[in-house]
C-alpha cells in the first residue's frame, strides 16, 4: 500500500531528473553513497522529503508525457512512498473523468523477448494500456505489432483508455463485436498522428496513417473523440 503526499507540477520535478547511471558512476569514482556530494547529485529535497532523481521513468517522461496508445497525457506528479518504506518517490498521473490514471514506463520489446533496459526501448504508456499489453500471453499482441487480429470477449470488456464501451475503430467509431477484424496502426509518434489508432477492416488501408492524422487535426487532438462525439 502507498502513502500519498503532495502533488507537484511537471516543471517542479522533470527538470531535476538526473542520469539513471549517475549513482554507479559516482561509486566507480570512489564517491561514497553517504557522502554529501553523492546525496546532492542523486537526491533532491521536496518539502523536507528526500527523493531519488536518478530514474529511467523520469527520462522516459521527459521524452513524452503521453501514452503511446490512447494518447492520455500525464498532468502532475504525486509524492508517494510504500508503507513501511523510508524512501519517497514520484509517480506521474493523468486524469480521466476526474479520476487519476497512473502513467508507466513500458518496454517496447519485453525483456523476455530480448529487449534491453535502455532509453530507446522505453515508451510512456498509461497503466490501463500497459495492463492490456502485459496480460497478453502472446507478444504478437503488443502495440508495436500491426498484424490483423480477431476481436475477443476480453478485448471488448477491457477498459481501453479507462473507459467502458471504448473498443471501437478510431476512424469511424464502429463498436467491435466478437470475431471482428481489427488492427493496431503503430504510428511511432509520427508528427500529427497522436496515439496508435485501432482500425476496422473497412477503414484500414495503405493511407490509414495519413487519414488518421487528418482526423486528429480536425478534432484538435481530443483523445477518444469517437466516444465523445
Amino acid at each position: 500500500m502507498l502513502e500519498v503526499f503532495k502533488k507537484y507540477d511537471i516543471e517542479e520535478v522533470l527538470p531535476f531528473a538526473v542520469d539513471p547511471l549517475l549513482p554507479n558512476e559516482l561509486v566507480k569514482n570512489k564517491i561514497r553513497r553517504s557522502s554529501e556530494e553523492f546525496q546532492n547529485s542523486v537526491y533532491r529535497n521536496y518539502d523536507g522529503n528526500k527523493v531519488k532523481m536518478a530514474s529511467w521513468r523520469y527520462q522516459v517522461f521527459k521524452k513524452s508525457l503521453k501514452c503511446v496508445n490512447c494518447g492520455i497525457e500525464g498532468e502532475y506528479f504525486q509524492l508517494e512512498r510504500h508503507i513501511g518504506d523510508k524512501s519517497f518517490h514520484f509517480n506521474l498521473y493523468a486524469e480521466l473523468d476526474g479520476k487519476p490514471v497512473l502513467m508507466t514506463k513500458d518496454h517496447i520489446v519485453p525483456v523476455s523477448k530480448g529487449g534491453k533496459d535502455e532509453i530507446n526501448n522505453f515508451q510512456t504508456m498509461c497503466s490501463t494500456c500497459n495492463g492490456e499489453k502485459r496480460n497478453s500471453k502472446d507478444y504478437s499482441r503488443s502495440f508495436t505489432d500491426q498484424k490483423p487480429r480477431i476481436a475477443t470477449k476480453g478485448n471488448i470488456e477491457t477498459l481501453w483508455g479507462g473507459r467502458k464501451d471504448s473498443f471501437r475503430c478510431y476512424m469511424c467509431g464502429y463498436r467491435f463485436q466478437v470475431g471482428d477484424y481489427w488492427r493496431w496502426v503503430y504510428t511511432n509518434n509520427v508528427e500529427g498522428a497522436s496515439g496508435n489508432p485501432i482500425v476496422c477492416n473497412c477503414c484500414d488501408g495503405e493511407d490509414v496513417v495519413e487519414r488518421w492524422k487528418k482526423l486528429v487535426n480536425e478534432v484538435g487532438e481530443k483523445y477518444w473523440w469517437f466516444v465523445r462525439r
